[in-house]
């Protein structure tokens, strides 16, 4: 998945100014099955973020590789 801030100056969900303009999303269950730790993934977050599932808010872990283009 790829994200990306609609507005470069206020790019946040809450209209907060944030440190990255753009997000690489992996999901991180393949490379864990194939032997990768994602805690040692150089230069990516492995963080939970929030998805909907069946209507439902849940947190799910995902790699994230954030770049800030300014």
């Amino acid at each position: 998945m790829f994200e990306w801030a609609k507005d470069m100056k206020t790019n946040g969900y809450d209209n907060s100014v944030q440190d990255k303009d753009i997000v690489f999303v992996l999901n991180p269950e393949p490379l864990i099955a194939a032997g990768l730790d994602p805690e040692k993934v150089t230069g990516w977050v492995y963080t939970q973020v929030p998805v909907e599932e069946n209507g439902k808010l849940t947190q799910v872990w995902k790699l994230l590789k954030p770049f800030d283009l300014a």
